[in-house]
């Protein structure tokens, strides 16, 4: 699990350079687009979007990866892996240009022995 918790601290902090070090009028401009929430897309929205799935992705214990970014699940190289992880890389990301609170919102399933998730109950962590 420590392997998994770096990837998402990784990003985590990326993002945060990120936003502290651009700025936040082009990090917030619009992209003319909508994700499967229908919220509309901002540049970091996809900027983050990418360095979280690039980081979860090279992480072994990572199986699939869902974002709200995305219309589908991404499968990993790690076929095995016992986890699936779902996130929003930057929840509020319309409060970027006015420089208010911003956040990930992320989840992490384990999968069953049959390599299923039926169930909220196969959360092991979220944040």
């Amino acid at each position: 699990m420590d392997t998994l918790l770096f990837a998402l601290e990784k990003s985590f902090k990326e993002i945060s350079k990120l936003i502290r070090n651009q700025n936040s009028l082009d990090l917030g401009g619009l992209l003319n687009e909508s994700n499967v929430s229908g919220d509309d897309v901002k540049e970091l929205d996809i900027v983050s979007n990418d360095l979280f799935k690039r980081n979860l992705a090279k992480c072994s214990l990572v199986r699939t990866i869902g974002s709200e970014e995305e219309d589908e699940l991404y499968e990993t190289t790690h076929i095995d892996a016992p986890y699936l992880v779902c996130y929003d890389p930057l929840d509020g990301s319309s409060n970027v240009d006015v420089n208010i609170t911003t956040g990930t919102i992320f989840a992490v399933y384990q999968y069953d022995e049959h390599g299923k998730i039926e169930s909220g109950r196969n959360m092991v962590m979220s944040g």
